[in-house]
């Protein structure tokens, strides 16, 4: 990858958020969508419901981490707590989870850990080993019972 002063960056063992405007079908490069692992076309609407949001945001979220090596499943709640707190427009949904909710999970994983529950604690998004949730884990991107 090179960035607009013609800088080579090594991009190997990243996770690269791209956002865009335009459609999809309208970017120019067809190579560049050809090597995303993911592309979102829509984020949820502002009334998204749980299954949305799992299916939209939560589910490719856990797929980010897994190309780390990290399993993540959700906890019953967070996938309803994740829809109550997101904005709504064109592309609030998608910056929300780069900006805010995906740092924060990141923030509070313990370390070395290689299997987690996203889960809420008080009012903040928590990663944490499943048997500290009190369940067991589901398949990763499910929310876990």
């Amino acid at each position: 990858f090179t960035d607009a002063m013609g800088r080579r960056l090594p991009l190997g063992a990243a996770v690269v958020v791209m956002t865009s405007s335009t459609a999809v079908g309208g970017l120019s490069d067809a190579g560049l969508l050809a090597a995303c692992d993911l592309v979102v076309e829509a984020p949820p609407a502002e009334t998204a419901g749980e299954d949305d949001v799992l299916r939209v945001l939560l589910t490719p979220l856990a797929t980010r981490f897994a190309r780390n090596g990290i399993t993540v499943t959700f906890d019953a709640a967070f996938s309803a707590w994740v829809a109550a707190r997101i904005p709504g427009g064109e592309q609030a949904a998608l910056d929300w989870l780069d900006r805010e909710l995906a740092p924060a999970l990141v923030a509070s994983m313990p370390e070395g850990a290689t299997e987690l529950v996203a889960r809420v604690d008080g009012d903040r998004p928590v990663l944490a080993a499943p048997a500290a949730t009190g369940g067991s884990a589901a398949d990763p991107g499910k929310a876990a019972s």
